[in-house]
C-alpha cells in the first residue's frame, strides 16, 4: 500500500469510509517503520506522520460528530 494508491482508491471510490481510508494510510505508515531501521529518516517521518494523521483524524471525527462541516479538500485526479 503506498499514498499513491490510496489516492486512485479514494478517486474510484473503492474507499468509501473514513475507517477503511484510516486503516490504508496506517499500513502505509507503519509499514515504512516495519522496513526502515528505528531512527533512520524514513522511519522517523513515519512516525511524525502518523501521529499528525492520528491526531487530525481523531480531530475530524470530533467535527463530524459536533455536525461541524467544512468543505472537503479536493483529491486531483
Amino acid at each position: 500500500m503506498d499514498l499513491g494508491t490510496i489516492k486512485e482508491n479514494l478517486l474510484s471510490g473503492t474507499i468509501d469510509t473514513p475507517e477503511y481510508f484510516a486503516e490504508h494510510c496506517r499500513l502505509v505508515f507503519n509499514n515504512a517503520k516495519t522496513y526502515n531501521q528505528a531512527g533512520s529518516a524514513i522511519y522517523v517521518a513515519a512516525e511524525t506522520l502518523l501521529a499528525e494523521f492520528e491526531f487530525q483524524f481523531v480531530r475530524m471525527q470530533e467535527r463530524h460528530k459536533a455536525g461541524i462541516y467544512t468543505a472537503p479538500l479536493a483529491v486531483e485526479g
